[in-house]
C-alpha cells in the first residue's frame, strides 16, 4: 500500500523549503547519530578489553588462587554488562530513529 499524506505542495517553493527542513533534519540526525555510535564503539572497546583481562586471568589463574577467582568472576559480570548495555543501545537508536521520522512527520502536518 503506497504512502500517502495530506500536505499539499502549492509550488515550487513550497518543494524546496520542505527539501531543506528535510535536509536540515536529516543532519541533525546524523549528529545524533554520531554520538550515539561514538558511544557504543567506547562501549566495544571496553568489552574487548575486558575480554583480554579475562583470558589473561584464565591463563594465569592456578587452582587455589581465590583472589584472581574473584577479579576473573568480575570481568565476566563487566562482559555481561557491557553485552547488555550494547544491545540496548543499538535497540535504542532503532526506537529513536522511528520516533524522530513520526515526530517530524508530524510536526511539519505529513503524517496520515
Amino acid at each position: 500500500m503506497p504512502h500517502t499524506s495530506h500536505y499539499r505542495c502549492t509550488g515550487l517553493f513550497d518543494v524546496l523549503a520542505l527539501g531543506l527542513k528535510t535536509l536540515a533534519s536529516e543532519i541533525r540526525w546524523g549528529a545524533i547519530l554520531a554520538l550515539r555510535n561514538a558511544e557504543l564503539r567506547q562501549l566495544r572497546k571496553r568489552l574487548s578489553s575486558e575480554y583480554c583481562n579475562l583470558g589473561r586471568l584464565h591463563s594465569q589463574t592456578t587452582a587455589g588462587d581465590a583472589a584472581e577467582a574473584a577479579e576473573a568472576d568480575l570481568c565476566r559480570r563487566q562482559i555481561e554488562f557491557y553485552e547488555q548495555e550494547i544491545d540496548f543501545l543499538a535497540r535504542e537508536i532503532t526506537q529513536a530513529r522511528t520516533l524522530f521520522v513520526q515526530n517530524r512527520l508530524h510536526k511539519w502536518g505529513l503524517s496520515q
